[in-house]
């Protein structure tokens, strides 16, 4: 019981700071989210070269999107957490969670992607890249204020 109130207590934390956020005031949010989207390119060119090939070789959006996500998954963890957020030496706790988050957006890309390629003709790199898109600010917001939160304030 007194386990179920602290994660309430944690969540409604969670819930207020993202309610009374002013993103577009923080400089140290910018840079932050700045420093995010050049790792995630980098991590990107990986994955999405990847992606390609497998997809190329297969023809199956899943074992496509695991494949690559699966190597440039450790390309963006250590950006990630070393450059990004400069999580310390948590890796113990963080990099389960990260591999969780890389599981569930890797399989809600994985759907949109099957979605956005009729909308598309067909052309499986424009519906990857649209549906990245529309995920990659939820990991921005999971990764920040979840899984790297607790490092940030260890460090």
């Amino acid at each position: 019981m007194l386990l179920a109130c602290q994660e309430v207590k944690t969540r409604l934390r969670w819930w207020h700071k993202i309610k009374h956020a002013k993103p577009l005031r923080s400089r140290r949010l910018h840079f932050v989210a700045g420093r995010f989207l050049l790792a995630g390119l980098a991590s990107n060119i990986v994955d999405y070269s990847l992606f390609l090939l497998v997809h190329g070789w297969t023809r199956q959006i899943f074992i496509s999107t695991y494949v690559a996500r699966g190597v440039s998954m450790w390309i963006n963890y250590f950006l990630v957490s070393r450059v990004v957020f400069r999580a310390g030496g948590q890796k113990v706790s963080t990099f389960p969670q990260y591999v969780g988050l890389v599981i569930l957006s890797g399989f809600i890309v994985s759907v949109l992607i099957g979605q956005i390629v009729p909308l598309v003709n067909g052309r499986i790199f424009l519906a990857k890249l649209a549906a990245e898109g529309l995920v990659f600010l939820m990991n921005f917001a999971v990764q920040r204020w979840l899984i790297f939160r607790r490092a940030r304030r260890a460090g």
